[in-house]
């Protein structure tokens, strides 16, 4: 993880972590603004699941609500 790489040129200091939401598109199925909604809310609940991670989003055609949006990967 980037968590437990070192940084020396910032001192013991700096904590990276990286949360990461992915979205795959549905040749045109879906919006461009769709998309990014998808990755934005993928984001989110990386960064709520714990950070330091990547969570994938749904394909448009199971979203039911926000619960079922992403899966962490």
């Amino acid at each position: 993880t980037v968590r437990g790489l070192d940084h020396p040129e910032a001192g013991a200091q700096l904590k990276v972590t990286i949360s990461i939401g992915l979205a795959l598109a549905q040749a045109e199925r879906e919006s461009m603004d769709e998309l990014m909604l998808r990755a934005d809310r993928a984001l989110y609940v990386a960064k709520q699941t714990g950070r330091d991670r990547v969570v994938l989003a749904q394909p448009p055609q199971f979203i039911a609500g926000y619960a079922a949006v992403c899966r962490v990967a």
